[in-house]
Formats: structure tokens, sequence, C-alpha cells
């Protein structure tokens, strides 16, 4: 939860070091609170990760379609449904 407007319109490249792995922690307390600064500290940054890409999990092929989409979204209703029928 963002709790500080000092950076507008922060991006994920704001919380890192540039050309390094590590977290600006200067940066993440800046923009967020205590609790949530603790858990992007403790979130690894890999090595061997050196180009993101944007993924769509619900695919295996990684990649979007409205099919996917509506598909996850008719699943979901689904178990919600299931989950009342069933008293949870």
């Amino acid at each position: 939860m963002i709790m500080n407007s000092a950076m507008a319109n922060p991006r994920v490249a704001d919380l890192l070091i540039p050309n390094t792995k590590n977290w600006h922690m200067e940066n993440i307390c800046l923009l967020f609170d205590n609790v949530s600064a603790y858990h992007i500290s403790i979130t690894p940054l890999l090595a061997s990760v050196q180009h993101d890409r944007v993924v769509w999990k619900f695919e295996k092929n990684g990649i979007y379609s409205v099919r996917s989409a509506y598909r996850n979204i008719m699943e979901m209703n689904s178990n919600t449904h299931k989950q009342k029928i069933n008293g949870d």
C-alpha cells in the first residue's frame, strides 16, 4: 500500500538500484508503510532474471487472450458458486 506521494507516478524500476539486483530501500521507505516495505525488502531479486516480460499466468504459453480471461472468470464464478452450495 503506497503511503507517500513524494514520487509522482513511481515505477518498479524506481524501487531498484540501477544496474544492480538490489532494492533501493530509501525509495521503498518513502513510498510504502513499514509492513509493505519489509515485505518488498525480503522479496528476492534473482540474478538469473535478466529481462522482464509480461506473462498471463492462466495460459500455459503465457499469452493473454479474451478466451482465456473469460474461461478464468467462469471458473472463478463456478468455484464461488460451489462454495456457497457446500456452505463454505
